[in-house]
């Protein structure tokens, strides 16, 4: 697997260097991006880098929901138990649920996305990263509120209707207006810089 791996990477490295060079711009964002996304899902897969994150969010839920008066423990990493009118509850926190998949998507699109500086890139990644994490935190706790209130009944509800929403439509508003922000800078920044237009009036 780990040669695997070496390879795509090196596959993925020499595209870049070729699209580069022949200056097609628009291929080379699509190819660093989904590249970029498709490499490092692999290398977290395979790692298991997500565990530490799904850990620090499981942690962070427990804070919260013991502000909140909720019932609720950790067995091992990533498996919550959540005290509810039946008894005990356990909710795992896997990829998909640790916003890794998101972060990394977003992380990708904004490393190569043109027109703008490594330290403003940097800085938006960042900022995307913690705003992504926060929504996560906030699902989770909406899942968790409404299992200890409502039993494992509620499971479908509250994970793959109401959670899933909150968090797909506050990813989608930060992708949506991050990247619609820069692009109408860019275009208005491009557009303020060519030089007046002279029309012969007679």
């Amino acid at each position: 697997m780990i040669a695997l791996l070496l390879l795509l990477s090196m596959v993925y490295v020499c595209g870049l260097y070729r699209l580069n060079q022949c200056a097609k711009h628009f291929t080379f964002y699509m190819w660093g991006a989904l590249g970029m996304l498709l490499v490092s899902l692999l290398f977290i897969i395979t790692f298991h880098w997500d565990i530490p994150l799904a850990s620090l969010e499981a942690n962070h839920t427990l804070e919260f929901a013991h502000q909140m008066g909720i019932r609720m423990k950790i067995i091992g990493q990533t498996i919550m138990l959540v005290a509810t009118p039946e008894g005990w509850v356990g909710l795992r926190i896997g990829l998909e649920c640790s916003t890794f998949v998101e972060a990394t998507a977003f992380v990708a699109l904004t490393a190569f996305y043109p027109a703008i500086q490594l330290r403003k890139r940097v800085q938006i990644a960042g900022l995307g990263i913690l705003t992504l994490y926060i929504f996560n935190l906030i699902r989770l706790l909406i899942i968790v509120t409404l299992i200890s209130q409502n039993g494992e009944g509620a499971y479908l509800l509250a994970h793959g209707i109401l959670g899933r929403i909150f968090f797909f439509v506050g990813a989608v508003g930060l992708y949506t207006g991050t990247f619609t922000r820069l692009t109408l800078r860019h275009v208005h920044r491009n557009v303020t810089s060519l030089p007046a237009a002279t029309n012969n009036v007679g």
